[in-house]
């Protein structure tokens, strides 16, 4: 039990006195030891993340120009110390719990004490050096000081004084308490040395606080569990509800795993003419300079992210209650404020959004936000400050001593300050920490307003902070100029910004032939080298007289069957000489050639014939039972190039006389579509003849090169290879149908072959960098890659390997293969590759939604136009209107000078429109993509759910609407699951219908297999209850279950049974990554692609020396079904390699 207080009965005024004093003296000599408040606990944990971290240190650094009486400020700080328990406080942990614990004694290593240097001999960096060292210095929680005061003398008159806390101890607003207590304190002591110790007039003469900071902890936790705690919880909880966690913005490079506190900061500063304005608006409106800012600041933000739904963190002092205002300890509570932006408001309407939102925030500002996340039970990211990732900060002093403080902390030298006589400005120090992502600073001065940017270095390069202050600026001054336009439609770019983005990174334009159609190219070249090899396929080679001769023939045969200008001709063939002659053939008559994937579905090669119809067919005899039935005339050109052997003798025929131009049609390539039916593209000869003449000049060929054709001619990057390649009197060297997904194949025909130039794929060229490139690549001169992401890793992975050069190349079919290129640079560490700069006479631009310029740095739609853009779609105007746009850039531009005169932008061609006019359109590519500040793109993604797969365009949009035709399923969603970087796969999510069977994978497999292109069937199948869902309705497809890698538990597991199957199982093992494959596996099912079927199926080829084809393992995708396939086709080989075992009867039944 507590001893009874003694009796005060009988005692005189004198002696209650005294006994008042001795109680006050036993209690003084007793540690208070009470928990921490909520902000305290939120501290405490992110402290014990990193104790070397000086995040959360509070620093006041000052230049004191005056004479310093050093005993009369010791005096002063140690009254200062002996009033603010929170100066005397440590942190200790009590069965994991954390305790704060207040010590008694002055004199104990916990309090604070003042170091005096003698700084007059230092120089300015070592001064500079030891205040920084200093300042950032880590606490020990446990032992303390938590707080330290130095003081570097320079010379009688000249100090510099450092005051450094931690934030758990005190915030700013105890800093400003503690330099206006100081300012009495020191007067007096001072006072005191002058006039003598006795002298009767104390030091201490301003009251001390009425209560301490363990009232604050007692008062926060009954509230907290009393009724208005319930009432605060439920208000954010209701205010926060379904907002996103995360504010996406753009960084400078890739987010580290964990977060780290690495900071730096650059100025803000806004001129008292601009905040004259701002404060009319504020006040015109009803609201605080604060809300305005804020509001700008979110517009900014929103602009940035393209997000319209996101927090930002907003510190408040957190002393609600009148009796907490003079205590020092951390009360700083940070308001998470909801940003709305949805429904495209003017800056007026955001503005009273804002205003509500703040003023309810502050109505409820009790709540401590540690808490609020926990409660909120978010989910957590190490890589990210929870739901609060940026945050704004208007401080505006409301005491004298206070007016200027905050400039202690800021990037401008122009404030002074009086402590008690003592005459202090700013000492600046570097800022090396940073709380957030962002911290935007300002404080309210006289008549202007003075701030920083804090930004994490981990993320953001000044450069790109100091361009952001600008557009802050420039928002400010639009909202002011007009408060009534829309936030998205405000202008954000600067004058020299948008010249850049719009017109000088834009400045492209080379004079090329104008009269050129792409088989000219071949032609001229032709005449000039008619015995130089042109083709060179296996062991077989074809001049560049012959393949003439050879697509002259062809091109009679055509223009007999009434191919001329604009008429399609619809190609089914394999890569071989007869696909160049065929081509070449077609353009010669004067037609458009339409290729056509010989291993496609037939369904989809009847849908592009009913499209197209095209009156004539080239194709091979080997593929006509793979054509579909359909009315047209189908002409072999192997039979064409036996005729033009026999003819060669008595000469050849020439096609008829031909009126080519420039604005016919070259080409036209279908490539996915979103509507479930794919689209093709219709490209001119003068589009093409821009880009080939283009690469000409900047990744040329010589006569002496080889260059391989890996890329099927179902892509338009096939052109960029075959004419550069003709045009040059090269040899160009054609892979074997097959060879072109097999990495060790490709290396051999490099080693063999020779070859110079090598255009592929960089998920291929991924797999080709072992030491067997170093020998086989002795000859190459220069790679190019495009069709999909160039990973990071890749460049310097080849350059340790071959001498060659290496190329990022950009370029959406509808923009004539290329629009922008890359040369990678050797000793460059990227954490992505650019696409680089546009081509010859071709425009960039990244658009933000309303079709207006995005900024520097900031992700948009990338459009592009100029002379490579396509005619449109072919048979759908509608698609093409909504493609192709109208080019708001191509006037004249005037531009105001620094002298406030307009300057003319020369006008850039930027594509033809329906009419001819140049200029007129821009094609929108749905890519994301942002300009960097060395005016080079970067490829960010699909702004759509179009992905890129193995170099292949895929609408996933195609894929969900052929699952919603299927009986069984009600609802589907497609992605490309990419956290497997090596092995990037498609996978389908899908719901089924009330009432029927669920569908198997197998079964809705086969249901694509049978309607699309293997590259299009999703790899991966998952059968889900419902679809997670956004706020908004819409498919949450981060939400989606990450697909089944390996075998799945429920399935049986059948062991291999013969040497056949073994030796299948094995190939899956190492190809799939996989352990344990059992013979009914399904190879799609354990995460296989086209690309793997590929080289599975040539693996099995080489070791059975007999032609197998891919769509075996389609039809039979199974150990068990693909072994009693290879037994039918070839028994003698399975025999001799397997032995008779493998050929028993009584495994020709699949086991169950």
């Amino acid at each position: 039990m507590n001893p009874s207080p003694p009796s005060t009965t009988g005692l005189s005024p004198t002696e209650k006195r005294m006994l008042l004093a001795e109680l006050l003296r036993k209690k003084a000599t007793e540690d208070a030891v009470f928990p921490l408040s909520y902000g305290q606990r939120g501290l405490w944990f992110l402290a014990q993340l990193d104790r070397e971290s000086a995040a959360y240190h509070v620093f006041f650094p000052a230049r004191i120009r005056s004479h310093m009486d050093i005993p009369a400020f010791r005096r002063a700080l140690q009254a200062l110390i002996a009033r603010h328990p929170s100066l005397r406080t440590t942190f200790e942990q009590y069965d994991g719990e954390p305790w704060q614990r207040v010590h008694s004694s002055l004199a104990d290593g916990a309090a604070v004490k003042l170091e005096v240097h003698d700084a007059a001999a230092w120089s300015k960096e070592v001064l500079h050096a030891r205040v920084e060292e200093e300042a950032y210095r880590p606490f020990d929680l446990e032992r303390g000081p938590l707080a330290r005061m130095h003081l570097f003398s320079l010379a009688i008159d000249e100090h510099i004084f450092l005051l450094t806390a931690h934030h758990l101890i005190g915030d700013f607003w105890s800093l400003v308490l503690l330099m206006e207590e100081m300012q009495a304190l020191y007067s007096g002591e001072r006072s005191r040395s002058t006039r003598g110790a006795n002298h009767p007039q104390l030091a201490d003469a301003s009251p001390g606080p009425m209560a301490h900071y363990r009232d604050f902890v007692r008062w926060q936790r009954e509230m907290l569990a009393g009724s208005e705690g319930a009432r605060l919880r439920s208000y954010w909880e209701k205010q926060l509800a379904g907002v996103p966690p995360l504010l996406e913005l753009p960084t400078d490079r890739p987010r580290p795993p964990h977060f780290r506190q690495r900071g730096a900061a650059a100025p803000c500063h806004i001129g008292p003419e601009l905040t004259g304005r701002l404060k009319a608006l504020a006040a015109a409106e009803g609201v605080t300079l604060y809300t305005v800012l804020l509001t700008a600041f979110e517009v900014l933000l929103a602009r940035y992210s393209g997000q319209e739904d996101f927090v930002i963190g907003s510190p408040f002092a957190g002393r609600s209650r009148s009796e907490f205002e003079r205590v020092v300890g951390c009360f700083m509570n940070m308001l998470p404020l909801r940003a709305n932006l949805a429904g495209k408001p003017t800056f007026r309407e955001l503005l009273r959004r804002t205003s509500t939102t703040v003023l309810e925030a502050l109505q409820h500002q009790d709540y401590p936000f540690p808490l609020l996340v926990e409660r909120l039970n978010l989910p957590r990211d190490p890589s990210r400050t929870p739901l609060v990732q940026v945050s704004f900060t208007l401080e505006k002093a409301h005491r004298p001593v206070g007016l200027g403080c905050w400039s202690f902390f800021l990037p401008q030298t122009e404030v002074h300050l009086n402590v008690g006589g003592l005459h202090a400005e700013p000492y600046p120090l570097q800022q090396r920490t940073c709380q957030m992502d962002l911290e935007m600073v300002l404080e309210e001065g006289a008549d202007a307003l003075y701030g920083m940017l804090r930004y994490n270095t981990d993320l953001f390069e000044e450069a790109t902070i100091v361009r952001l202050i600008d557009h802050y600026r420039l928002l400010l001054i639009s909202a002011l100029n007009d408060p009534q336009k829309c936030v998205y439609e405000l202008p954000l770019l600067t004058t020299t910004e948008e010249r850049c983005v719009l017109y000088e990174w834009n400045d492209t334009h080379v004079d090329f032939p104008r009269d050129l159609c792409l088989h000219h190219l071949f032609e001229q070249q032709a005449a000039r080298s008619p015995q130089a090899i042109a083709l060179r396929f296996g062991e077989r080679t074809v001049c560049y007289g012959e393949l003439d001769a050879w697509a002259n023939q062809l091109a009679c045969r055509l223009q007999q069957q009434g191919v001329g200008p604009d008429v399609l001709v619809a190609l089914c063939l394999e890569r071989s000489p007869e696909m160049i002659a065929a081509i070449l053939g077609v353009l010669k008559a004067g037609g458009a050639y339409v290729p056509l994937d010989p291993a496609s579905p037939k369904e989809r090669l009847r849908s592009i014939l009913a499209d197209t119809r095209a009156p004539v067919l080239l194709t091979q005899h080997r593929l006509k039972k793979r054509l579909p039935d359909w009315e047209t005339h189908i002409v072999c050109v192997d039979d064409e190039s036996a005729l033009v052997r026999s003819q060669r003798q008595h000469g050849m025929p020439l096609p008829a006389l031909r009126t080519d131009r420039p604005d016919h049609l070259a080409y036209v390539i279908y490539t996915s579509g979103s509507t479930g039916r794919p689209k093709g593209v219709m490209m001119e000869h003068r589009a093409i003849c821009n880009t080939i003449c283009w690469q000409q000049q900047a990744l040329p060929i010589g006569p002496d090169d080889r260059v391989l054709l890996l890329i099927p001619y179902v892509f338009d990057a096939s052109l960029a290879i075959i004419f550069p390649t003709l045009a040059a009197g090269a040899e160009l060297v054609l892979a074997a149908p097959g060879e072109e997904r097999d990495p060790g194949r490709i290396l051999e025909l490099l080693r063999r072959e020779r070859i110079t130039v090598l255009p592929l794929l960089p998920s291929l060229l991924r797999l080709m960098l072992d030491e067997r490139l170093r020998e086989a690549g002795r000859t190459l001169r220069w790679v190019c890659c495009g069709g999909e992401v160039l990973p990071p890793d890749v460049p310097a992975r080849l350059f340790e390997l071959v001498d060659a050069d290496l190329y990022n190349l950009y370029g959406p079919t509808e923009t004539a293969i290329n629009a922008t290129w890359w040369l990678c640079r050797r000793g460059e560490d990227r954490s992505r590759i650019p696409i680089g700069r546009p081509i010859a006479n071709v425009q960039v631009y990244v658009l933000d939604a309303q079709q207006r310029p995005a900024p520097i740095g900031v992700p948009g739609e990338l459009y592009i136009g100029g002379a490579g853009l396509a005619r449109g779609y072919w048979n759908d105007p509608c698609l093409t209107a909504e493609r192709f746009v109208p080019n708001p850039f191509v006037s004249p531009r005037p531009f105001p000078s620094q002298e406030g005169k307009g300057k003319e932008t020369p006008f850039l061609p930027c594509g033809r429109g329906a009419e001819g006019r140049e200029g007129a359109r821009l094609y929108r590519t749905g890519d994301r993509c942002r300009w960097l500040a060395e005016g080079s793109l970067e490829f960010l993604g699909r702004v759509d759910q179009q992905v890129k797969l193995h170099g292949y365009r895929i609408e996933t949009g195609e894929i969900e609407s052929l699952l919603a035709m299927h009986p069984a399923v009600l609802e589907s969603a497609i992605i490309l699951y990419e956290k497997e970087r090596e092995n990037p796969r498609l996978a389908a999510y899908v719901t089924a219908r009330s009432g029927a069977e669920a569908p198997t994978a197998e079964e809705l497999r086969r249901y694509l297999q049978e309607r699309l292109p293997d590259y299009m069937v999703p790899s991966a199948f998952v059968l889900l209850p419902a679809m997670p869902r956004t706020p908004s309705g819409k498919v949450d497809r981060g939400a989606l279950p990450a697909p089944l890698v390996g075998r799945p538990d429920h399935q049986p597991f059948v062991a291999p049974r013969t040497p056949l199957e073994e030796y299948l199982a094995g190939l899956w093992r190492e190809l799939l990554g996989v352990q344990k494959v059992g013979i009914c596996d399904n190879f799609f099912a354990l995460g296989g692609n086209s690309i793997q079927a590929a080289v599975f199926i040539n693996r099995v080829q080489e070791k059975l020396g007999r032609q197998v084809y891919t769509v075996a393992l389609f039809e039979t995708p199974t150990i068990a079904g693909l072994a009693r396939y290879l037994t039918d086709l070839c028994p003698d080989e399975v025999r001799a390699l397997f032995g008779e075992g493998s050929l028993s009867a009584d495994l020709q039944t699949s086991p169950v």
